[in-house]
């Protein structure tokens, strides 16, 4: 059976850029309604661990949502970019993704990453 996995993920100016092992539908992968981001920021201690911190509130506890604005596809439908206004340095970001394969299939996954650096930022 073919696998549908994310295979890559980088920061780019102004989002992120998905890589797969397939083709998404194009339908699918274009909903921005498909993708909950959401980012948080640890505070820094001697102690192992920490709450999660809101990026925009830092001193208050939680996650902070991430609006995508648009998601483009790329022309051989493995690649797509999450545009992503204001992205910048997070400790933390979860993206979900809810997705169909060109072939059909459900392509369900939970991506965590952290952005050390924004390129042209």
């Amino acid at each position: 059976k073919p696998v549908h996995l994310p295979s890559g993920l980088r920061v780019v100016s102004n989002g992120l850029s998905l890589s797969f092992t397939s083709a998404m539908d194009e339908a699918s992968a274009s909903d921005e309604q498909n993708y909950a981001v959401e980012q948080w920021n640890y505070e820094w201690t001697e102690k192992y661990g920490s709450p999660e911190f809101s990026v925009a509130s830092p001193g208050k506890q939680g996650h902070d949502p991430v609006a995508v604005k648009s998601v483009k596809l790329s022309p051989d439908r493995k690649t797509l970019l999450l545009e992503i206004p204001g992205i910048k340095p997070v400790m933390q970001m979860r993206v979900r993704l809810r997705l169909k394969a060109a072939d059909g299939a459900t392509v369900e996954h939970e991506i965590y990453d952290t952005i050390n650096r924004v390129p042209g930022g």
